[in-house]
């Protein structure tokens, strides 16, 4: 009876650490695990208020997740069907109503981890770093979940742990934070240009808009 006791506890432990593996493999909707495969994670110093993501320069393009599809268009409804076999079911691929974006940013994660390293050397702490390891064929972390993994099961999980990592990071921040979303642009190659809060002025103008009904 000994004998049969202590192989169940070694049964349960195998068990344990199997399923932490696939969880890591694979990740787990709102957790954010150490999945070096698809989302690379890297935690910052213990008082950093900086996160920096870069959702968009992934290389890995497994066979096993089908590449993301124009969306079928709905007329009535006005929304958009992103299952990949959308079109077999009656409905329209319309480009112009549920277009997908498949190539990637350029270097944005070697530019995120440039970023991460020159902040660290001017403020000795050093920023919590989220990255996406697959391409964006395969997924789009800064779309919607269904417009971002299109119902594939294996990326709707790392969708899921790409944004449980973010969610971490700022659980770990201690007051105020700021998140850099890092990215690239392919057609600014040649005017070598830097795309920087573009939308900052309209809050700026909406902001003061506001203070001078207090003045």
């Amino acid at each position: 009876l000994s004998y049969y006791n202590e192989y169940k506890s070694y049964l349960r432990m195998r068990l344990i650490i199997l399923f932490l593996w696939l969880a890591s493999e694979i990740g787990v909707f709102g957790i954010c695990l150490r999945n070096k495969r698809y989302v690379e994670w890297i935690q910052g110093s213990p008082n950093t208020n900086v996160i920096i993501s870069a959702p968009h320069d992934g290389y890995r393009k497994p066979s096993k997740i089908p590449d993301r599809k124009v969306g079928c268009y709905d007329s009535t409804t006005g929304q958009c069907d992103w299952r990949h076999d959308c079109d077999t079911k009656g409905g329209v691929r319309v480009t112009g109503k549920c277009k997908v974006v498949l190539h990637a940013d350029l270097r944005s994660a070697d530019l995120a981890k440039a970023i991460r390293k020159e902040i660290t050397s001017l403020t000795g702490e050093t920023p919590h770093i989220i990255i996406s390891k697959l391409h964006r064929s395969k997924l789009d972390p800064n779309r919607d979940r269904e417009n971002a993994a299109q119902h594939d099961p294996i990326a709707e999980k790392a969708y899921d742990n790409f944004h449980g990592c973010i969610q971490k990071a700022h659980d770990l921040v201690k007051g105020p934070g700021l998140q850099f979303d890092i990215h690239g642009y392919r057609t600014h190659a040649v005017d070598n240009w830097i795309e920087f809060g573009q939308v900052i002025l309209v809050i700026l103008v909406i902001t003061l808009a506001s203070l001078s009904l207090y003045l």
